[in-house]
């Protein structure tokens, strides 16, 4: 999917220009469709051409560029029919309507559209970020649903190097770290628990001791009380959560127990992965090992000779995959007989020659053609 850009209808910039000097900028929703522009100017739009589905906003960050990120998601989980995602409209609320709205910006990709299946085929599922202009406006907000409300990496990223995230927690676990007195307790270890304990060394007792404190920071952070409502504010430079009492600890460690769970099963997987490969790999090899063929033939048979030349009609061979070995039981002695020597002459014949000088000898010579794939 490409729509580089979204561009201000003519209503949205009215309204923008309104937002400079005070009037609220309220976003409702965005929109998506598969209309194409046929040299319509859609600047002139109140809606999109043919929309498709509509969208809950459930991020809203204003920058201090004058620009808003305004996110939600979709899926095609309940889509009964495909269609091509290729407009895209972000509507803010109608200030001279109660209930009314505008098409506040809008996009579309062209020919460059991504085409979403209908629910079954595979599970499609994409997040939207629409940056859109705002202005000086310091009254900026969105309709945000909150049960749809998810922390993506980037979120977490941020919320992280933000040092005002969560400060009460933060201040209350840097005071518990500030009452302890580590030269007193120390010496409190040494001058009295050693003296009441002589059968530990030194290290064993102040080990147990710094085990203690961090048990007790640990139980401390358990013990938080209260709970988060559903509200949600959006102001210039933050969006913020309402908590009432002491913020949940699930708020400031689940997050980072999250990552760390989804970093142990990615790397569970793919140890996995890497495990069924190697076995996968190692079937393979032996498969084909098993499965390769050397020898294709091997002919034999012995003859009985009495020197000069024999010729043997063999089964056909490749004469260029082929060899011949011989072996002889005549024993050679006195110069009298020779070793036998042969050839494979054709495809079908072989010849065998051995010299013998007296016809008192006579032995027989034993052959194999041996073929090779």
């Amino acid at each position: 999917m490409s729509i580089s850009s979204v561009f201000f209808t003519n209503k949205g910039k009215i309204l923008q220009a309104q937002a400079q000097t005070g009037t609220p900028l309220h976003f409702t929703r965005i929109a998506i469709g598969d209309g194409e522009l046929q040299g319509q100017a859609p600047q002139t739009f109140n809606n999109l051409v043919n929309e498709k589905l509509s969208i809950d906003i459930t991020k809203l960050i204003a920058g201090e560029d004058g620009t808003a990120k305004i996110g939600g998601s979709f899926n095609n989980s309940n889509l009964e029919t495909g269609f091509y995602y290729r407009e895209i409209g972000l509507f803010a609320k109608d200030p001279d309507k109660e209930e009314g709205e505008i098409l506040y910006c809008y996009g579309n990709a062209g020919t460059l559209a991504d085409y979403i299946p209908a629910q079954g085929s595979e599970l499609i599922e994409k997040k939207i970020n629409i940056i859109a202009i705002i202005g000086n406006a310091t009254n900026v907000s969105a309709i945000i649903n909150s049960s749809l409300v998810s922390l993506s990496p980037e979120d977490l990223d941020n919320h992280d190097k933000d040092p005002d995230a969560h400060k009460p927690i933060r201040d209350w676990v840097l005071s518990l770290f500030n009452s302890i007195n580590v030269s007193s307790d120390v010496e409190e270890v040494v001058n009295r628990r050693l003296n009441t304990d002589t059968s530990k060394p030194l290290n064993t007792l102040i080990s147990g001791w710094i085990d203690t404190a961090k048990t007790a920071i640990l139980n401390g952070i358990n013990t938080l009380t209260g709970h988060v409502t559903s509200q949600h504010t959006a102001t210039k430079n933050h969006v913020t959560t309402k908590v009432d009492g002491l913020p949940q600890k699930s708020i400031w460690t689940d997050a980072r127990a999250a990552k760390l769970d989804n970093l142990n099963q990615s790397i569970s997987g793919t140890q996995t992965n890497i495990i069924n490969a190697i076995n996968a790999a190692r079937d393979n090899i032996k498969g084909a090992i098993a499965g390769v063929k050397c020898v294709k033939s091997i002919q034999k048979g012995s003859i009985s000779i009495k020197g000069g030349t024999v010729t043997i009609t063999i089964s056909p061979v490749n004469v260029n995959k082929a060899f011949l070995l011989l072996d002889s039981d005549v024993i050679v002695a006195m110069n009298n007989v020779g070793l036998p020597v042969g050839q494979i002459i054709s495809s079908t014949q072989i010849s065998i020659s051995q010299y013998i000088a007296t016809s008192a000898y006579t032995g027989k010579v034993y052959w194999q053609v041996v073929e090779f794939y």
